[in-house]
Order: C-alpha cells, then structure tokens, then sequence
C-alpha cells in the first residue's frame, strides 16, 4: 500500500491535503462502502473520517492477481483540516476502511481496517549556512524548523559567549524551497529561512560563542520553548604559526592571528617566553601587520577581521634568548608597549639553537665511526628539550639491566615509598652491584612476575617498551626511558613516585659500585646511573642511563660485537655531550 503522501500530508499541515494510495481486500465485494480515517494514536480519538470511493488500479491488479476486488482498490482525496488541531508529539494514522454500512464512518456496520504506518509530530532540523562577524555585529544566515512550531511559533536567534547571553533577535522565517524540497515531512519548511544581523560589539565575544536557534509559545522567547540547534563552539581567538625559521644569528616569524578585539587591540606584539619557567626573554613589535588573509577568513569568517589577520617579522638572537627552547606570543593589545589589554596566542616549543644541532651532528659523526646499532637520548633541565638520535629508526633495544631502575620505582610506586628492611637490602644490590638474583626475586615476590613489569610503562607513557618472559631481554627506547628518569629527577611531590621514593633511587643511583659507574658518567665528576649489558648470539646488548646534575637525563642503547665496544661507544657519545652542554 502506498503511503508516501501520508507523511507528506501529516507534517506539512496546510488546510487541505491531497493523498492517494490502495487499499486490495476481496471483502470489498461485500463490504461496499469505502472510508478513509485519520486517527490520534497518541490521544486514542478518531479526528476525521470521508467516504472515498475506490477508483481503478491496474498496476495493482497486476501485482496481486489473486485479489480479484485489486483493480478497483485505489483511492485518492484531500482531507480538509482547516478545523482540526494537531498537536506536536502525537503519532497519527490514517485508516482504509470498507464497510457494509454508509453511516458515519462506517463502525455500525461489518467492517476491515487497513492501518497506514503511523507518523509523529516530532520532527525538526536546523542548518546554519553563514556566520560572519561584522564590525555591526554577527551576520547570520540558514534555516530552523521543528513541528513544536504549531504551538510554540516565535522563532529567535540568540548569540552567546562561554554560555552566556550576549543577544537576541525575533526572525520572521522567510521561503526555503530548497529545504522544503529535502525535509517536506517537518511543519512548515518551505518557510523556514533567515539571513540577519544580531548587532552587537564584536569585541564581547571573547570565548567560545555559540548560537542557539530556538522556537518559543512566549513573545519573548523566554518561556515554552524547544532549542532546535546549540551550535558547535566558535573561537573566538585563532591563530597559526605558518613559518618560524630559526638560523645561528636571526628569527624570522609568520603565521596569521585573528581574534575579535583587533579593532580595539591595535597593536601587534612577538614575545618569547622560556618553555620551562615562562620567563620572558624578548619582545618585539610586529611591523609587517594585518597582512591580507583570504584563506583564514574562507575558514574563520565568524572572527572579525580575519580577512586582514597575517602578520611577518624577523630579529636578531639577543643573547639571552640563544640556547633556549622558547615559546612565541603574538599578542594584539591596546597598549603601544605590549602590555594593558591583550589577546595572546601561543606556538608550541621552538628550539633557539639549543643544542640540538651540536649534539646530533656530533653524535651522528661518533655513530658513523663505530657501524652499529645505537640511539641516544637527552632532556635537559633547563628548558626541558629533547633530544635523541640513532641510526637504525624504528629500532627497540634490549634493556638489559638498566630496567631495574623501572623495578624498582614501580616496587615504590606500589608500597608508597615504604619498604621493609628485606626489601631495602634486595633493591640496594639490585641498584648499586646490579645484582640479577635480586632482581629476579623482587619482580617475582611484589611485581607478580615479569609480566608485571609492563605496569608501569603503561602509567608512565613508555608506549615502546615491552616486558614478556625474561626481565633482562625487555624492550625499549632511549625515549621511553626518558620518561622514567623525568618522573624520578625533575618532578616533584606526588605523582606516579611521591618524594621519598625519589630520594632514595637517587640514593642507590648516586652510590653505585665502582664496577659499576661507567656509561653516562663519562667526564662527568657528579653522577646518578644504571648500566646494563648482555649478550643475544653474537651481539652485545650494552646500555647506560642516569642524570647529570643540573644538566640533563640521559639514556644510550647499542648493539655491538663486544662489551669493550659498546662501553667505548657509550662513553664517547656522552662525553660529546658534556663537552658541548658544559
């Protein structure tokens, strides 16, 4: 049976509706009289019913040759609903009925029913098409609908900051053939457009603005109201760094900057802030400002003036900005000296020749020298920069006995920092003699076996680093192990380790054996360490990690034909960096 012009004639709502259909019963032959019925579900109460008589169908007779009445089962009329109130929410049906009674609507007599697919008044939609700031205000353009519009016909357009009311405007919908076209089933869409200007200062939306379109019973818009769209947050402050190019003298900066307090923040600002401490370390005034932006005002044409919102500079390195990892400001402001009221915003961290250039050509040239499989590692205490280099990308070494640092911080992790005198003497001799017994008997008595080592790489980000069925054969990165040493020498209070546990690592780190203080020490008079070494074949597994005060965590991994080599290798990787860090 068709039932396609039902829903149409359900949602559209205007006073006479045309629908067609079938309706193929042989009780027909008896049963003469044919109705059509439109019925509240929802209300149980029947709201109208006609006597429509039943027209050819040829089409139908074809499909349902075994209907002998299906020839003569189509039917086609309006109901008029001029005087009938349909309510937002209600499901309604209309019924087929034939009847051998011409009465009313056919109920006195012997009837058969055909129910129709029911249809709810629940449907709304909303589409926004444009939303530009102006310097009148925000300029708004799409289309809002909803079925609760039968009883709730005052449509409003509100504009918010950080969800807050800015302002409000009443919308007298306007023609949307299109919309009618793709959404003929909700109440009213051929009328259901807008294009308008909410006015206001651009400069109030300082946060995320949001719009919110809405239908309401009250005038006002304030009372019996249904929301048929809260917009995905606008920013309000954009921005993007194109090009920050940094050589062994100068800066050169570009990138675009839109926000809308740049009518009232004439001036532009670069700062540079150090990435660890915030400490300022320059600033300069942008010369080269509200540069033509086309493509950021395509993406952001809701932030004033972002079709101007380009800016370029480029300085001189003053000396205390040289060596720094740094974060760039652009900041528009009211003040001529870059400070007052201001909208900022924020690169990521940029390294100002801060070593990374001299480390990695030095350690690439020491790689190139031994052949074999290394990767190294730095973060420095200062800045917080890292560092690494290897020559086999991708590869994961054997951690060997430097993951006994990881036992040991995750066995305190566990106990809050507080072990028996049992526990202490098995950790110093795992630490400072890197003893394997001891070892094996820590994971195997607080850590549940080895598998549980991969507790706290997990905890700590250590995505590439892996335990399975022997602790010694774990893998890693010079990276992950970084994280490990960060959480042990440059955090503090509680976090995976609380104070106390970091105290005492250090402990045993910084008074390890004499045969057991090569590796990251070299040149270096003050040091905390672990080293490991075993061997897979042919191939020994040789590593070092630690700290050295004040400078920088360090980890080294390497495959090498022999223990002698991998020690040298290690050695001469970290006494490059010393030599080049201080």
């Amino acid at each position: 049976m068709y039932t396609k012009k039902l829903a149409l004639m359900l949602y559209q709502y205007q006073k006479v509706y045309t629908l067609s259909g079938w309706h193929a019963n042989d009780v027909a032959n008896f049963e003469t009289n044919h109705f059509l019925i439109l019925f509240d579900n929802t209300a149980n109460r029947q709201l109208v019913s006609q006597v429509v008589p039943t027209v050819q169908r040829t089409d139908v007779a074809r499909a349902f040759p075994g209907i002998h009445q299906a020839g003569q089962s189509g039917f086609s009329t309006s109901f008029d609903l001029k005087n009938i109130k349909l309510t937002p929410g209600h499901s309604y049906s209309v019924v087929s009925r034939y009847s051998t009674s011409n009465a009313g609507n056919g109920g006195s007599g012997q009837y058969t029913d055909y129910w129709f697919s029911p249809a709810t008044l629940n449907q709304q939609g909303a589409w926004l098409d444009s939303v530009k700031m102006t310097n009148d205000g925000l300029q708004v353009s799409g289309w809002m609908l909803s079925d609760r519009a039968l009883n709730q016909p005052n449509a409003y357009i509100f504009v918010l900051n950080n969800g807050r009311e800015v302002t409000r405007k009443k919308v007298t919908l306007n023609s949307r053939p299109d919309v009618a076209a793709k959404y003929g089933q909700a109440y009213n869409s051929q009328n259901s457009g807008f294009n308008t200007l909410l006015q206001l200062d651009p400069a109030l939306i300082n946060g995320n603005m949001q719009i919110l379109l809405r239908f309401a019973a009250d005038p006002a818009g304030n009372q019996n109201y249904t929301d048929v769209l809260s917009s995905s947050n606008y920013s309000s402050n954009a921005g993007y760094f194109d090009k920050i190019t940094v050589t062994q003298n100068g800066v050169y900066v570009s990138g675009w900057h839109a926000v809308n307090q740049s009518n009232k923040e004439e001036y532009q600002y670069l700062i540079a802030i150090d990435n660890q401490t915030g400490q300022e370390l320059g600033r300069w005034q942008v010369p080269d400002a509200r540069r033509l932006r086309s493509d950021v005002e395509r993406t952001y044409p809701y932030i004033l003036n972002s079709d101007h919102s380009g800016f370029q500079l480029g300085f001189n390195i003053p000396a205390k900005l040289q060596h720094h990892v740094v974060r760039f400001i652009h900041r528009y402001t009211d003040d001529a000296n870059g400070n007052g009221n201001y909208t900022d915003f924020y690169t990521g961290p940029v390294s100002i020749n801060a070593y990374a250039q001299q480390l990695t050509s030095r350690w690439s040239q020491i790689a190139a020298a031994y052949g074999s499989p290394m990767a190294i590692a730095v973060q420095m205490q200062d800045s917080g920069e890292i560092i690494s280099y290897t020559n086999v990308p991708g590869t994961r070494f054997i951690s060997a006995s430097t993951i006994k640092a990881s036992v040991l911080s995750e066995i305190l992790h566990n106990a809050g920092g507080n072990l028996n005198g049992y526990q202490q003497g098995l950790a110093a001799r795992m630490i400072r003699n890197s003893d394997n017994d001891a070892t094996t008997t820590l994971i195997n008595t607080y850590l549940g076996g080895n598998y549980g080592l991969n507790h706290i790489y997990h905890d700590l980000g250590m995505n590439s680093t892996y335990t399975g069925e022997h602790w010694g054969w774990t893998l890693t990165t010079p990276e992950d192990q970084l994280k490990l040493l960060n959480e042990i020498y440059y955090k503090s209070g509680n976090s995976y380790l609380n104070d106390a546990s970091r105290n005492y690592i250090k402990s045993l780190m910084g008074s390890v054996s004499a045969g057991q203080n090569w590796g990251i020490s070299a040149d270096s008079s003050s040091f905390y360490i672990k080293n490991g070494w075993n061997v897979t074949g042919n191939q020994w597994n040789v590593s070092s990690i630690g700290y050295i005060p004040g400078r920088y965590t360090i980890a080294v991994y390497t495959r090498q034909p022999s223990y002698n080599v991998g020690r040298q290798l290690i050695e001469s990787l970290a006494s490059a960096t010393r030599q080049i860090v201080g």
